[in-house]
């Protein structure tokens, strides 16, 4: 997972990832989710709920 705020490097951020970042992990075939942040705390609540979705799975087995 990719945590990208379009605010931050002068307003560069999404750019650069899609210019440079996204194009190395295709290349290297690493999998990864891409996720804009937007106002708020939205970088502290997606890794939460994130960490939350895998807690649930590996309780439902148990």
């Amino acid at each position: 997972m990719v945590l990208v705020n379009p605010r931050s490097g002068r307003g560069q951020a999404l750019q650069l990832f899609t210019a440079h970042v996204q194009e190395m992990l295709g290349e290297a075939a690493v999998p990864h989710t891409l996720v804009i942040t937007g106002e708020g705390v939205t970088h502290r609540t997606v890794p939460l709920s994130l960490l939350l979705s895998i807690w649930a799975i590996n309780t439902s087995y148990m």
